[in-house]
């Protein structure tokens, strides 16, 4: 490649690179898309219904307060005593011990799965 090949190649892609510069500066005109409301979960609870909650309490694995966090509020609660609580908060914690139970039955097929086929081997 020649020198003057090498400088045009230079502007063409300084000139490439302006452009670009230029098109991240122009204002974004896209409308802003919200979610359909046919879809979108509506939680139909008010701050002021509350339920009382008690958390299993132990002495080795569930001892802890439970930290729960839900759109920046925040609640650490005590294992073994009433508490009271949002309803949502309740049903957000109800939520988590389902899904909890489930994976725990999903890994005890797995185990069993794994037992039988390996006592199948020999």
């Amino acid at each position: 490649m020649t020198s003057k090949e090498m400088e045009a190649r230079i502007r063409e892609l300084e000139q490439e690179n302006a452009n670009l510069k230029k098109a991240e500066a122009a204002p974004v005109n896209a409308p802003l898309q919200l979610p359909d409301p046919s879809i979108t979960p509506i939680i139909p609870y008010e701050e002021t219904q509350t339920v009382t909650v008690r958390l299993f309490r132990d002495e080795y694995r569930y001892k802890a307060p439970l930290y729960v966090s839900i759109n920046g509020k925040n609640w650490l609660i005590k294992r073994g005593v009433e508490v009271q609580l949002p309803k949502y908060v309740a049903d957000f914690i109800e939520q988590q011990m389902r899904e909890e139970a489930a994976i725990w039955e999903r890994v005890e097929k797995e185990e069993r799965e794994y037992r039988d086929q390996t006592a199948k081997l020999g």
